[in-house]
């Protein structure tokens, strides 16, 4: 019985907590306007979402230029297209 009250009193404490947290989330401010730079960078990959979020805000002249970075493959390259290593110094043996 006593696992079960402390068990109800840990709910009771969490949905409080969650309830106070739901009530500073809609009472928080929206973050500030980015300030007009030079350019506007937008990372390439799988998504659009970057480069149409870099289109909007070249749209709405927050940037001057427009950018992109090519995504880097996560993956490693098959050895056989990796060139020659050279031969590691051994003056030293």
């Amino acid at each position: 019985m006593k696992t079960l009250a402390a068990l109800l009193l840990a709910l009771m404490i969490w949905g409080l907590g969650l309830l106070a947290f739901t009530g500073r989330v809609d009472q928080s401010t929206p973050p500030p306007e980015p300030p007009i730079s030079d350019g506007v960078v937008a990372l390439t990959g799988a998504s659009t979402l970057r480069l149409e979020a870099a289109t909007r805000l070249l749209e709405e002249g927050k940037g001057q230029r427009p950018g992109t970075m090519k995504a880097m493959n996560p993956a490693p390259p098959a050895p056989s297209s990796l060139p020659p290593r050279a031969p590691a110094d051994r003056a030293a043996a």
